[in-house]
């Protein structure tokens, strides 16, 4: 029995590698949207004691589990003199795996 090899189009290889390329456009625009965040909450004037913690989140971020140069963010605690209830909201999107919250120290 003579053995056929699976043949496919060049219609079907461009399709393939389209979509492969919107995913990985798609991916690498939300670890940037991230990343600009993080420099944008760093770089403000914060109470003492506040600091980012990059531990092993509890909770997966289901679309960044390929991506090997991903760091997960635990908490990120927020100033409220210096940051909004919307820019809240955002960090909350863009870090589904972290608990964001407001801190004071009294």
């Amino acid at each position: 029995m003579k053995r056929r090899w699976v043949r496919y189009s060049l219609r079907s290889l461009f399709v393939a590698v389209t979509v492969a390329a919107l995913v990985c456009a798609w991916v690498f625009e939300q670890a940037r949207q991230r990343e600009q965040m993080l420099k944008s909450v760093r770089a403000r004037p914060s109470l003492p004691g506040i600091a980012l913690r990059f531990i092993r989140p509890e909770k997966r971020v289901p679309w960044s589990a390929p991506a090997a140069w991903f760091w997960p963010v635990r908490e990120i605690p927020l100033d409220p003199r210096t940051v909004f209830k919307e820019e809240a909201d955002q960090i909350e999107r863009l870090f589904p795996e972290a608990h964001v919250y407001f801190q004071t120290f009294l």
